[in-house]
Protein backbone atom coordinates (compact mmCIF):
# COMPACT_ATOMS: atom_id res chain seq x y z
CA UNK A 1 0.00 0.00 0.00
CA UNK A 2 1.09 3.15 -0.67
CA UNK A 3 1.89 6.28 1.55
CA UNK A 4 -1.08 8.62 -0.39
CA UNK A 5 -3.55 5.47 -0.44
CA UNK A 6 -2.73 5.28 3.23
CA UNK A 7 -3.35 9.03 4.01
CA UNK A 8 -6.38 8.82 1.99
CA UNK A 9 -7.82 6.01 3.71
CA UNK A 10 -6.66 8.06 7.39
CA UNK A 11 -8.77 11.43 6.36
CA UNK A 12 -11.78 9.23 5.83
CA UNK A 13 -11.40 8.80 9.99
CA UNK A 14 -10.37 11.92 10.42
CA UNK A 15 -13.13 14.12 8.98
CA UNK A 16 -15.98 11.41 10.02
CA UNK A 17 -14.84 12.23 14.03
CA UNK A 18 -14.27 15.34 13.04
CA UNK A 19 -17.87 15.53 12.73
CA UNK A 20 -19.48 14.25 15.75
CA UNK A 21 -21.54 16.56 18.10
CA UNK A 22 -18.66 18.16 20.17
CA UNK A 23 -15.63 16.94 18.82
CA UNK A 24 -15.06 19.63 15.64
CA UNK A 25 -12.11 21.43 17.98
CA UNK A 26 -10.13 19.06 19.42
CA UNK A 27 -7.53 17.53 17.49
CA UNK A 28 -7.03 13.78 15.96
CA UNK A 29 -5.41 12.40 18.46
CA UNK A 30 -7.69 13.52 21.24
CA UNK A 31 -10.87 12.52 19.00
CA UNK A 32 -9.30 9.21 18.84
CA UNK A 33 -8.65 8.99 23.12
CA UNK A 34 -12.17 10.21 23.73
CA UNK A 35 -13.69 7.75 21.53
CA UNK A 36 -11.26 4.41 22.45
CA UNK A 37 -10.15 4.17 19.06
CA UNK A 38 -6.71 3.45 17.36
CA UNK A 39 -5.55 5.19 14.73
CA UNK A 40 -5.52 2.93 11.20
CA UNK A 41 -1.74 2.99 11.34
CA UNK A 42 -1.91 1.57 14.44
CA UNK A 43 -4.34 -1.32 13.57
CA UNK A 44 -2.52 -1.80 11.09
CA UNK A 45 0.77 -2.75 12.97
CA UNK A 46 -1.46 -4.51 15.52
CA UNK A 47 -3.06 -7.00 12.95
CA UNK A 48 0.69 -7.59 11.04
CA UNK A 49 1.98 -8.57 14.46
CA UNK A 50 -1.41 -10.56 15.58
CA UNK A 51 -0.37 -12.88 12.09
CA UNK A 52 2.84 -12.88 12.89
CA UNK A 53 2.95 -14.58 16.47
CA UNK A 54 -0.21 -16.87 14.40
CA UNK A 55 2.32 -17.76 11.81
CA UNK A 56 5.36 -18.56 14.25
CA UNK A 57 3.08 -20.66 16.64
CA UNK A 58 1.57 -22.83 13.87
CA UNK A 59 -2.22 -21.52 14.96
CA UNK A 60 -2.96 -20.67 10.99
CA UNK A 61 -1.98 -22.88 7.98
CA UNK A 62 0.85 -20.70 6.31
CA UNK A 63 4.40 -21.39 6.34
CA UNK A 64 6.32 -19.20 8.30
CA UNK A 65 9.81 -20.43 7.23
CA UNK A 66 8.76 -18.19 4.12
CA UNK A 67 8.89 -14.75 5.67
CA UNK A 68 10.93 -15.53 8.49
CA UNK A 69 14.43 -16.77 9.15
CA UNK A 70 15.11 -18.27 12.62
CA UNK A 71 18.42 -17.13 14.08
CA UNK A 72 21.28 -19.49 14.94
CA UNK A 73 21.95 -17.05 17.72
CA UNK A 74 20.45 -19.55 20.67
CA UNK A 75 21.64 -17.27 23.97
CA UNK A 76 19.73 -14.23 23.99
CA UNK A 77 18.22 -13.30 27.11
CA UNK A 78 14.46 -14.46 28.02
CA UNK A 79 13.60 -15.58 24.41
CA UNK A 80 14.35 -18.75 21.94
CA UNK A 81 12.50 -17.28 19.51
CA UNK A 82 14.94 -14.61 17.90
CA UNK A 83 13.99 -13.77 14.25
CA UNK A 84 16.69 -12.78 11.39
CA UNK A 85 15.95 -10.01 9.11
CA UNK A 86 15.27 -11.56 5.08
CA UNK A 87 15.60 -8.79 2.76
CA UNK A 88 13.82 -9.82 -0.49
CA UNK A 89 15.07 -8.42 -3.73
Amino acid sequence: MFKRDISKIESVQRQFTKRLKGFYSLSYTCRLDRLGLDSLYCRRVKSDLTMCYKMLNNLVAIDSDIFFKRSAVRNTRGNSMKLDKQHFI
